[in-house]
């Protein structure tokens, strides 16, 4: 979300918490004024760390641009925030089948999510190397 109404219109439902894909403040505002978790996202590592000072930790969005390496090099810099990682996959991108992510690929402190098309059965997706979330390479 990016707006003070689609905050307050989350909120309002009952929302437990707010995300955005890039630096929002105006959700900011209104997430302290309501008491309400924020996850703020950004992309460049100022917008990384201005959120991480924020709220602790950051959404990391498009993800899928940098990989796990930028993730790391993220990580570098910023070694006790709670990075979130997230990306669109679906079960097979280029003909290759999805491959898990896992604590080695992303390191310590890193919550990954992953929104797998709905439209997409999971079933057969390959899980391998440790990690229970999936991303396309």
């Amino acid at each position: 979300m990016s707006t003070t109404a689609q905050a307050e219109t989350a909120l309002d439902a009952g929302a437990a918490f707010l995300v955005s894909p890039y630096p929002a403040p105006e959700v900011r505002a209104v997430a302290r004024r309501r008491g309400a978790v924020f996850i703020e996202g950004g992309y460049t590592p100022a917008e990384i760390a201005s959120a991480v000072r924020s709220a602790g930790a950051a959404k990391i969005f498009p993800a899928h641009v940098g990989g796990p390496r930028f993730v790391r090099s993220l990580r570098a810099v910023l070694p006790d925030a709670v990075l979130i990682p997230t990306w669109l996959a679906s079960r097979r991108r280029g003909g290759k089948p999805l491959r898990c992510v896992g604590a080695d690929d992303l390191g310590e402190r890193t919550l990954a999510l992953v929104a797998v098309t709905a439209a997409v059965p999971t079933a057969g997706v390959d899980r391998h190397g440790g990690g229970a979330l999936c991303r396309g390479l």
